[in-house]
């Protein structure tokens, strides 16, 4: 029941598209090369193998809504390990607390495109409930699939192997066969995966280039509380802050560390972990994902059940409900992600129509739409320049285009963009903005 109830929840939100993230896109496109040739080409380095060879082989990779109905699957698989993980620990409940889960803003968002974050926490749970049940092996070979779907994941073998570690000390496991298992069958499943990434790129694979300015404080702060979390969760903290200090909130506490601390400092060291990650690179709150689930597990241990069913469903109702400076609204963060989907394909609409009309020697500056205007064109078969790039490097590099004829033109989203990451004003060199005529202008000249 908990699998068909998270599954209708993502069902509204699974078109249009296949998300938000141009990386979305590039899966799909990789996938399609994959299934063509056999060749195993990477959506982005350092490669999500099992991900991109499981698009591959999905027989409708064609429906973004249904590749974004696979990540939905995975997503209520997610679910049910967290349900039986709490069900382990002995929280009444928590199958409730694990659909509520599935409800916090950025799992939900998450759970309804074609991104590899939630089949790479599925595994990563899984492997979790395993280790806690002294399965070395098993636990191994999820963590391992864990890894090919997203390498980050690789930092859940700490907390796992305490887990292990653990259980030796009560007497129940050798923890030299547990460790060895463990790490094992993780480093020889998911290696087997990186071997075509290995193959086609070499060593080099495991350089990630990253040419996002590092945000400031207030924006790493918003992307990894608001973004994440939902402007609405804040009522779940005032509960957890206020709840925190009182007497049955202590003994709480005291009682899960006596009967649950390893599992308590195995979801801590999880937490702790991510977060360090997340603030490495603070540009995604998705990057904050494999947390989400252990900060729920954590809260409910802590905390007496009536205020941590309390903060579960405040965190579960901030995908609905907006809370900014402006007031509480119907707008939640779910809502807005579906409409900035709507209007991603408007705008990309618009802008394929518009170059149509540009001749053909143009170069046109795209920015973050490059990867889903590439594959749309791809398969739309559309005319007009046959240049699109994602920015240009220099000014050097946009004074060659238009010395050899090549006008250039930018996206308003690109320009900006272009000054953030290399720091010069692209119109001020020469280029100019790409003038986009809405899709129901064109509409209406056809």
């Amino acid at each position: 029941m908990l699998v068909i109830a998270v599954l209708l929840t993502r069902l509204p939100w699974l078109a249009p598209g296949p998300g938000l993230d141009p990386d979305a896109y590039r899966v799909l496109a990789v996938a399609e090369n994959i299934a063509a040739t056999g060749k195993y080409a990477a959506s982005r380095l350092p490669g999500y193998p099992l991900y991109e060879y499981l698009v591959a082989i999905f027989p409708w990779r064609e429906s973004a809504y249904l590749t974004n109905g696979l990540t939905a699957l995975f997503s209520a698989l997610s679910a049910l390990f967290l349900a039986l993980i709490l069900h382990r620990l002995g929280v009444r409940h928590g199958f409730w607390l694990a659909f509520l889960f599935s409800l916090v803003p950025v799992i939900l968002i998450n759970s309804t495109v074609t991104m590899d974050y939630m089949i790479a926490l599925t595994f990563l749970l899984g492997a979790f409930l395993f280790a806690m049940s002294g399965r070395a092996g098993l636990a191994g070979l999820f963590i391992g699939m864990a890894i090919a779907s997203r390498i980050t994941s690789a930092a859940m073998l700490i907390p796992l192997s305490l887990l292990l570690i653990s259980r030796e000390q009560s007497g129940q496991n050798r923890t030299a066969q547990s460790l060895a298992r463990l790490w094992g069958l993780a480093l020889a499943v998911a290696g087997l995966f990186f071997v075509p990434v290995l193959a086609r790129y070499g060593p080099g694979f495991l350089t990630f280039h990253d040419k996002m300015p590092y945000p400031s404080p207030r924006q790493i702060l918003h992307l990894g509380v608001v973004n994440t979390w939902g402007g609405f969760s804040v009522v779940a903290w005032a509960i957890l802050l206020i709840g925190a200090f009182l007497p049955t909130t202590v003994r709480q506490a005291r009682q899960a560390l006596a009967a649950h601390g390893t599992v308590m400092a195995a979801a801590m060291l999880a937490v702790l972990l991510y977060v360090i990650a997340f603030l490495r690179l603070p540009h995604d709150p998705a990057y904050l994902i494999p947390a989400i689930p252990f900060v729920f597990l954590l809260m409910t241990l802590f905390y007496p059940p009536l205020l941590h069913r309390f903060a579960a469903l405040a965190l579960a109702l901030a995908a609905f409900i907006g809370l900014s400076s402006d007031g509480i609204s119907l707008r939640g963060p779910i809502l807005k992600a579906h409409t900035a989907r709507v209007d991603l394909r408007q705008r990309i609409r618009e802008v394929i129509g518009t170059s149509q009309r540009l001749p053909k020697d143009a170069v046109i500056v795209a920015g973050a739409y490059l990867p889903a205007i590439r594959y749309l064109l791809h398969h739309n078969q559309h005319g007009g320049p046959s240049r699109w790039i994602y920015l240009m490097e220099s000014p050097e590099a946009l004074a060659y285009h238009l010395r050899n004829g090549h006008p250039v033109y930018y996206l308003a989203e690109a320009k900006a963009f272009e000054q953030e990451v290399y720091g010069f004003d692209p119109l001020g060199a020469g280029a100019s903005l790409l003038p986009v005529v809405l899709a129901s202008e064109q509409e209406r000249k056809d």
